[in-house]
This record gives structure tokens, C-alpha cells and sequence, in this order.
């Protein structure tokens, strides 16, 4: 039964390019990078005011992000602005929600 899922995985990754070697257009490494980036800061910022409490902290900065950044990508005017200052993107909507 193992065997089964290795292979699936396997199938899988060699189907995304991955294991195959392929790299991904500049463009969507340059966007993928914006979008690290972006994750990163907003997941130091966030742990800086969540550490805070006491007790034992368990965090998803990167699920958070991805919560968070679909109503910015519909939000607009200073709800935007304030969105994207937060999370720390980079980009057009569209460029981050494709990256994603």
C-alpha cells in the first residue's frame, strides 16, 4: 500500500515538472519570490505581536496569508491600501492571487 502512494507522489512531481528538472518562466519566479517575501514579513510581523501572550503559540503565517488575500484581492480604496500594507504584497491582485 505504501509502495502505491510512493509512486502516486512520485506521478504526481514528475508531472509538475519537478522531479523532471524543468524551471519555472523568470516571470514566475520573480512572482513567486515577491510573494515569499511578502509571506515572510507578514509572518515575523505577526509572531512579533503574538509571542507576546503567554503560553505555547502554534501559527500558520502562511495559511493566514492566503486567507487574507483573497478579500484583498476584491477589496478596494484604503481597505485595499491597508490590506496590502499588512501582508506586505507586492504586485497587482492578479499577479499575487496567480502566483498563489
Amino acid at each position: 500500500m505504501r509502495s502505491r502512494w510512493v509512486f502516486a507522489a512520485a506521478a504526481v512531481l514528475l508531472s509538475s515538472g519537478v522531479l523532471a528538472g524543468e524551471e519555472a518562466p523568470v516571470h514566475d519566479r520573480d512572482a513567486a519570490a515577491r510573494l515569499a517575501r511578502s509571506s515572510n514579513a507578514f509572518g515575523l510581523d505577526l509572531y512579533q505581536r503574538l509571542r507576546q501572550a503567554p503560553g505555547n503559540l502554534v501559527v500558520s503565517p502562511a495559511s493566514i496569508t492566503t486567507a487574507l488575500t483573497m478579500p484583498w484581492s476584491g477589496a478596494r480604496g484604503e481597505t485595499e491600501a491597508q490590506m496590502r500594507t499588512v501582508l506586505h504584497l507586492e504586485g497587482t491582485a492578479d499577479e499575487v492571487i496567480t502566483t498563489s
